[in-house]
Protein backbone atom coordinates (compact mmCIF):
# COMPACT_ATOMS: atom_id res chain seq x y z
CA UNK A 1 0.00 0.00 0.00
CA UNK A 2 1.27 3.47 -0.88
CA UNK A 3 1.14 6.46 1.49
CA UNK A 4 1.41 9.72 -0.48
CA UNK A 5 2.03 13.37 0.24
CA UNK A 6 -0.78 15.43 -1.31
CA UNK A 7 0.37 17.52 -4.24
CA UNK A 8 -2.56 17.38 -6.67
CA UNK A 9 -6.16 16.31 -7.07
CA UNK A 10 -5.17 13.05 -8.75
CA UNK A 11 -5.46 10.82 -5.68
CA UNK A 12 -8.20 8.21 -5.44
CA UNK A 13 -9.19 9.49 -2.02
CA UNK A 14 -7.94 11.00 1.21
CA UNK A 15 -7.38 10.01 4.84
CA UNK A 16 -7.85 12.52 7.64
CA UNK A 17 -6.20 11.39 10.88
CA UNK A 18 -3.71 9.02 9.25
CA UNK A 19 -1.24 9.60 12.10
CA UNK A 20 -3.60 7.98 14.62
CA UNK A 21 -4.18 4.32 15.39
CA UNK A 22 -7.27 3.71 13.27
CA UNK A 23 -6.26 6.26 10.64
CA UNK A 24 -2.89 4.58 10.13
CA UNK A 25 -4.65 1.24 9.68
CA UNK A 26 -7.02 2.74 7.11
CA UNK A 27 -4.15 4.33 5.20
CA UNK A 28 -2.35 0.99 4.99
CA UNK A 29 -5.54 -0.61 3.67
CA UNK A 30 -5.96 1.63 0.62
CA UNK A 31 -3.92 2.53 -2.46
CA UNK A 32 -3.06 6.02 -3.67
CA UNK A 33 -4.88 7.97 -0.95
CA UNK A 34 -3.52 11.35 0.15
CA UNK A 35 -2.85 12.00 3.83
CA UNK A 36 -4.48 15.19 5.13
CA UNK A 37 -2.89 16.82 8.17
CA UNK A 38 -4.50 19.29 10.57
CA UNK A 39 -3.33 22.34 8.64
CA UNK A 40 -4.57 21.03 5.29
CA UNK A 41 -8.05 21.21 3.76
CA UNK A 42 -9.89 17.92 3.29
CA UNK A 43 -11.15 17.51 -0.25
CA UNK A 44 -8.26 19.43 -1.82
CA UNK A 45 -6.36 16.42 -3.09
CA UNK A 46 -8.99 14.32 -4.88
CA UNK A 47 -11.86 14.83 -7.27
CA UNK A 48 -15.40 15.65 -6.08
CA UNK A 49 -17.10 12.39 -5.24
CA UNK A 50 -13.90 10.66 -4.16
CA UNK A 51 -13.91 9.16 -0.64
CA UNK A 52 -12.45 11.05 2.32
CA UNK A 53 -11.84 8.68 5.25
CA UNK A 54 -11.99 10.40 8.64
CA UNK A 55 -10.51 8.74 11.74
CA UNK A 56 -10.14 11.41 14.42
CA UNK A 57 -11.12 11.78 18.08
CA UNK A 58 -14.73 12.84 18.60
CA UNK A 59 -13.54 16.26 19.74
CA UNK A 60 -12.06 16.96 16.30
CA UNK A 61 -15.02 15.95 14.11
CA UNK A 62 -16.52 19.44 14.02
CA UNK A 63 -13.15 20.90 12.97
CA UNK A 64 -12.93 18.42 10.10
CA UNK A 65 -16.43 19.25 8.87
CA UNK A 66 -15.85 22.99 9.24
CA UNK A 67 -12.65 22.81 7.18
CA UNK A 68 -14.13 20.61 4.43
CA UNK A 69 -15.63 22.50 1.46
CA UNK A 70 -19.42 22.23 1.37
CA UNK A 71 -19.24 20.47 -1.99
CA UNK A 72 -17.12 17.67 -0.45
CA UNK A 73 -18.90 17.09 2.87
CA UNK A 74 -21.02 14.19 1.62
CA UNK A 75 -17.78 12.48 0.53
CA UNK A 76 -16.70 12.19 4.19
CA UNK A 77 -16.57 8.68 5.67
CA UNK A 78 -16.54 8.80 9.47
CA UNK A 79 -14.80 5.91 11.26
CA UNK A 80 -15.18 7.50 14.67
CA UNK A 81 -16.96 7.37 17.98
CA UNK A 82 -19.96 9.62 18.45
CA UNK A 83 -23.65 9.79 17.56
CA UNK A 84 -24.10 10.82 13.91
CA UNK A 85 -27.20 12.93 14.58
CA UNK A 86 -25.11 14.78 17.14
CA UNK A 87 -21.81 15.34 15.33
CA UNK A 88 -23.38 16.09 11.91
CA UNK A 89 -24.88 19.21 13.46
CA UNK A 90 -23.00 22.35 14.37
CA UNK A 91 -22.35 22.18 18.15
CA UNK A 92 -23.14 25.88 18.53
CA UNK A 93 -26.30 26.19 16.44
CA UNK A 94 -27.50 22.55 16.73
CA UNK A 95 -28.38 22.82 13.03
CA UNK A 96 -27.18 20.30 10.45
CA UNK A 97 -24.02 21.45 8.68
CA UNK A 98 -24.54 22.92 5.20
CA UNK A 99 -23.92 20.33 2.51
CA UNK A 100 -24.53 17.35 4.80
CA UNK A 101 -27.21 14.87 3.71
CA UNK A 102 -27.65 12.14 6.35
CA UNK A 103 -28.55 9.62 3.67
CA UNK A 104 -25.37 10.32 1.67
CA UNK A 105 -22.57 11.09 4.12
CA UNK A 106 -21.07 7.84 5.38
CA UNK A 107 -21.10 7.12 9.11
CA UNK A 108 -20.19 4.04 11.09
CA UNK A 109 -20.20 2.48 14.55
CA UNK A 110 -16.77 0.80 14.82
CA UNK A 111 -16.49 -2.45 16.75
CA UNK A 112 -12.80 -3.23 16.52
CA UNK A 113 -9.65 -1.99 18.18
CA UNK A 114 -6.23 -0.83 17.01
CA UNK A 115 -3.95 -0.76 20.03
CA UNK A 116 -1.04 1.10 18.48
CA UNK A 117 0.01 3.09 15.44
CA UNK A 118 1.04 0.60 12.79
CA UNK A 119 -0.72 -2.28 14.52
CA UNK A 120 -3.28 -4.52 12.89
CA UNK A 121 -6.89 -4.28 14.08
CA UNK A 122 -7.98 -6.74 16.74
CA UNK A 123 -11.37 -8.40 16.81
CA UNK A 124 -12.87 -11.87 16.51
CA UNK A 125 -15.89 -13.64 15.10
CA UNK A 126 -18.00 -12.99 18.21
CA UNK A 127 -17.54 -9.21 18.00
CA UNK A 128 -20.54 -7.08 17.08
CA UNK A 129 -20.16 -5.89 13.49
CA UNK A 130 -19.07 -2.40 12.54
CA UNK A 131 -22.32 -0.83 11.33
CA UNK A 132 -22.04 1.37 8.24
CA UNK A 133 -24.48 3.68 6.45
CA UNK A 134 -24.19 6.10 3.54
CA UNK A 135 -23.24 6.34 -0.10
CA UNK A 136 -19.72 4.94 0.49
CA UNK A 137 -20.86 2.16 2.82
CA UNK A 138 -19.77 -0.56 0.39
CA UNK A 139 -16.30 0.95 0.04
CA UNK A 140 -15.75 1.07 3.81
CA UNK A 141 -17.26 -2.40 4.14
CA UNK A 142 -14.70 -3.71 1.63
CA UNK A 143 -11.79 -2.03 3.44
CA UNK A 144 -12.73 -3.45 6.83
CA UNK A 145 -13.87 -6.90 5.74
CA UNK A 146 -10.62 -7.38 3.80
CA UNK A 147 -8.89 -7.27 7.20
CA UNK A 148 -11.23 -9.91 8.58
CA UNK A 149 -13.48 -7.51 10.52
CA UNK A 150 -17.20 -8.10 10.96
CA UNK A 151 -19.30 -5.50 9.15
CA UNK A 152 -22.96 -4.76 8.50
CA UNK A 153 -24.36 -2.20 6.06
CA UNK A 154 -27.60 -0.66 7.32
CA UNK A 155 -30.12 1.12 5.14
CA UNK A 156 -31.38 3.85 7.48
CA UNK A 157 -29.47 6.56 9.31
CA UNK A 158 -31.70 6.06 12.36
CA UNK A 159 -30.32 2.56 12.80
CA UNK A 160 -26.75 3.87 12.92
CA UNK A 161 -27.81 6.35 15.61
CA UNK A 162 -29.42 3.53 17.60
CA UNK A 163 -26.28 1.39 17.39
CA UNK A 164 -24.09 4.40 18.24
CA UNK A 165 -26.12 5.11 21.37
CA UNK A 166 -25.84 1.46 22.39
CA UNK A 167 -22.07 1.72 21.96
CA UNK A 168 -22.18 4.97 23.94
CA UNK A 169 -22.92 2.83 26.99
CA UNK A 170 -19.71 0.87 26.38
CA UNK A 171 -17.45 3.89 25.79
CA UNK A 172 -18.98 5.71 28.77
CA UNK A 173 -18.99 2.89 31.33
CA UNK A 174 -15.98 0.74 30.54
CA UNK A 175 -13.25 3.36 30.94
CA UNK A 176 -14.66 4.25 34.34
CA UNK A 177 -14.75 0.66 35.55
CA UNK A 178 -11.28 -0.06 34.16
CA UNK A 179 -9.75 2.90 36.01
CA UNK A 180 -11.85 3.11 39.22
CA UNK A 181 -9.46 2.27 42.06
CA UNK A 182 -12.17 2.52 44.72
CA UNK A 183 -14.07 -0.65 43.83
CA UNK A 184 -13.12 -3.63 46.02
CA UNK A 185 -9.50 -4.15 47.02
CA UNK A 186 -7.57 -1.01 46.10
CA UNK A 187 -4.11 -2.09 47.27
CA UNK A 188 -1.57 -1.71 44.45
CA UNK A 189 -4.37 -1.00 42.00
CA UNK A 190 -3.57 -1.30 38.31
CA UNK A 191 -6.10 -0.40 35.59
CA UNK A 192 -8.06 -3.42 34.43
CA UNK A 193 -8.49 -4.66 30.90
CA UNK A 194 -12.01 -4.59 29.49
CA UNK A 195 -12.14 -8.39 29.81
CA UNK A 196 -11.15 -8.19 33.48
CA UNK A 197 -14.00 -5.75 34.16
CA UNK A 198 -16.51 -8.38 33.06
CA UNK A 199 -14.74 -11.06 35.06
CA UNK A 200 -14.07 -9.10 38.25
CA UNK A 201 -16.58 -6.23 38.31
CA UNK A 202 -19.72 -7.75 36.82
CA UNK A 203 -21.96 -6.46 39.60
CA UNK A 204 -20.65 -2.91 39.26
CA UNK A 205 -21.14 -3.11 35.51
CA UNK A 206 -24.74 -4.28 35.87
CA UNK A 207 -25.43 -1.52 38.39
CA UNK A 208 -24.28 1.25 36.06
CA UNK A 209 -26.07 -0.34 33.10
CA UNK A 210 -29.35 -0.52 35.01
CA UNK A 211 -29.00 3.20 35.66
CA UNK A 212 -27.86 4.26 32.18
CA UNK A 213 -29.97 2.10 29.86
CA UNK A 214 -33.14 4.20 30.43
CA UNK A 215 -30.99 7.29 29.85
CA UNK A 216 -29.78 5.88 26.52
CA UNK A 217 -33.37 5.16 25.47
CA UNK A 218 -34.34 8.71 26.35
CA UNK A 219 -31.39 10.08 24.42
CA UNK A 220 -32.50 8.29 21.25
CA UNK A 221 -36.02 9.65 21.69
CA UNK A 222 -34.45 13.11 21.74
CA UNK A 223 -33.30 12.57 18.15
CA UNK A 224 -36.37 10.62 17.02
CA UNK A 225 -39.29 11.76 19.19
CA UNK A 226 -41.90 10.33 16.83
CA UNK A 227 -40.21 7.07 15.88
CA UNK A 228 -40.43 4.33 18.51
CA UNK A 229 -38.87 1.73 16.21
CA UNK A 230 -35.35 2.80 17.15
CA UNK A 231 -35.67 3.34 20.89
CA UNK A 232 -34.04 -0.03 21.79
CA UNK A 233 -36.56 -0.18 24.64
CA UNK A 234 -36.81 -3.93 24.12
CA UNK A 235 -33.19 -4.35 25.19
CA UNK A 236 -32.69 -5.54 28.75
CA UNK A 237 -29.67 -4.95 30.92
CA UNK A 238 -28.73 -8.58 30.33
CA UNK A 239 -28.85 -8.19 26.56
CA UNK A 240 -26.83 -4.98 26.57
CA UNK A 241 -24.37 -6.57 29.00
CA UNK A 242 -23.91 -9.46 26.56
CA UNK A 243 -23.31 -7.00 23.71
CA UNK A 244 -20.70 -5.22 25.82
CA UNK A 245 -19.07 -8.51 26.79
CA UNK A 246 -18.92 -9.67 23.17
CA UNK A 247 -17.25 -6.40 22.21
CA UNK A 248 -14.84 -6.44 25.16
CA UNK A 249 -13.85 -10.07 24.64
CA UNK A 250 -13.06 -9.35 20.98
CA UNK A 251 -10.12 -7.23 22.23
CA UNK A 252 -9.54 -8.67 25.72
CA UNK A 253 -6.21 -6.96 26.45
CA UNK A 254 -7.48 -3.45 25.71
CA UNK A 255 -7.44 -0.82 28.44
CA UNK A 256 -9.39 2.33 27.47
CA UNK A 257 -7.26 5.45 27.33
CA UNK A 258 -8.23 7.51 30.38
CA UNK A 259 -6.95 10.83 29.04
CA UNK A 260 -8.73 10.36 25.71
CA UNK A 261 -11.96 9.53 27.55
CA UNK A 262 -11.67 12.72 29.60
CA UNK A 263 -10.88 14.71 26.45
CA UNK A 264 -13.99 13.24 24.78
CA UNK A 265 -16.11 13.56 27.92
CA UNK A 266 -18.74 15.78 26.29
CA UNK A 267 -19.22 13.28 23.46
CA UNK A 268 -19.28 10.28 25.82
CA UNK A 269 -20.52 10.61 29.39
CA UNK A 270 -21.66 14.18 28.82
CA UNK A 271 -24.31 13.01 26.35
CA UNK A 272 -25.79 10.83 29.08
CA UNK A 273 -25.44 13.42 31.85
CA UNK A 274 -27.34 15.88 29.67
CA UNK A 275 -30.42 13.77 30.49
CA UNK A 276 -29.97 13.88 34.27
CA UNK A 277 -32.66 16.53 34.70
CA UNK A 278 -35.02 13.76 33.58
CA UNK A 279 -33.25 10.71 35.05
CA UNK A 280 -30.90 10.97 38.03
CA UNK A 281 -27.55 9.19 37.65
CA UNK A 282 -25.92 8.89 41.10
CA UNK A 283 -23.91 5.75 40.28
CA UNK A 284 -22.64 7.25 37.04
CA UNK A 285 -21.63 10.46 38.80
CA UNK A 286 -19.93 8.56 41.65
CA UNK A 287 -17.83 6.54 39.19
CA UNK A 288 -16.78 9.74 37.37
CA UNK A 289 -15.71 11.40 40.63
CA UNK A 290 -13.78 8.27 41.66
CA UNK A 291 -11.77 8.31 38.42
CA UNK A 292 -11.53 12.00 37.50
CA UNK A 293 -11.92 13.67 40.89
CA UNK A 294 -14.76 15.90 39.71
CA UNK A 295 -17.51 15.95 37.09
CA UNK A 296 -16.48 17.94 34.00
CA UNK A 297 -19.18 20.42 33.04
CA UNK A 298 -18.12 21.36 29.51
CA UNK A 299 -20.25 20.08 26.68
CA UNK A 300 -23.63 19.36 28.27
Amino acid sequence: MVASTPTSDDFKGEVVGANGRIGSFLLRSVDDYATVSKDQVPGSYSQVGSPILVAVPATQISNVIDSTPISRRNDLIFVTNGIPSDFLSNPKTKIRYDGIDKDLVTTSVPHFGVLGIGSDPISNESSPPTFIHGKNAKLLDDILSSSGLNTSIVQESQEVDAKAIRKLLWVSAMWLLCHDSKIGNTDDFQPLTVKQVHEQRGEALNDILEELLPVANLLLQKYYPHNEEYTDKHLSVGEVSKYMQDYSFSMPTAIPNKMLAIDEFAQRNGNLLAMKKFIKQPIHEERIINVVGFIPKEGY
